[in-house]
């Protein structure tokens, strides 16, 4: 999945459907901060 598919996944899912998508090892700046804003 790209960085963009994931970011668009992460806007368009509900936080508790999210659970496990970005795993720890995420090296890709975009999605960790897209998965940090939608956490709050």
């Amino acid at each position: 999945m790209t960085a963009g598919d994931a970011i668009n996944h992460i806007k368009e899912t509900d936080l508790k459907d999210l659970e496990g998508f970005v795993p720890e090892s995420e090296d890709r700046v975009t999605v960790v901060r897209a998965w940090e804003a939608k956490q709050g």
